[in-house]
């Protein structure tokens, strides 16, 4: 299983391809080692995250945006010369890539990434309603909805 977590201490994206056999998991810009949780995960299915150990962690598709828009471009850009045609050949491409891309696990709470797990029906997709329960209980107060924030 493929690990992808940002580091508790500094935030960096870190990878570990071989997640299942580590014990601690370090990160690979500061000095951070943290102890992986036992029994996060029983016969390659997923229980809990492993870096913050929470039990609500939810399904969704290992599929790359950037690769999808590139194709809707390029689809669009010959959109004039194939009588549009390419647009509708740019979404099947789109969808059978979407259909074709494994399942990763997300913890609701880190947003750790569990890639190459087991299957089971245990895990479910996204649901807000878990999302704003956990950040409730989590003690941190909703974001003004005209909040915005600036890009530098």
């Amino acid at each position: 299983m493929e690990l992808r977590f940002a580091c508790p201490q500094c935030g960096t994206i870190n990878r570990r391809p071989d997640a299942d056999r580590l014990t601690i998991l370090d990160c690979t810009e500061c000095s951070y080692a943290g102890l992986i949780p036992d029994g996060w995960t029983e016969h390659g299915v997923v229980e809990r995250c492993p870096i913050c150990g929470c039990g609500e962690i939810f399904k969704q598709k290992d599929f790359q945006q950037r690769t999808g828009i590139i194709i809707a471009l390029v689809g669009a850009s010959f959109a004039v010369f194939t009588r549009f045609l390419s647009i509708f050949l740019a979404a099947v491409i789109c969808g059978i890539l979407y259909i074709a891309s494994p399942e990763r696990l997300v913890c609701y709470l880190c947003r750790t990434q569990v890639v190459g797990h087991r299957r089971t029906r245990a895990h479910r997709r996204f649901s807000a309603r878990v999302a704003e329960k956990l950040r409730i209980d989590a003690g941190r107060e909703p974001e003004p909805e005209d909040s915005r924030r600036e890009i530098r």
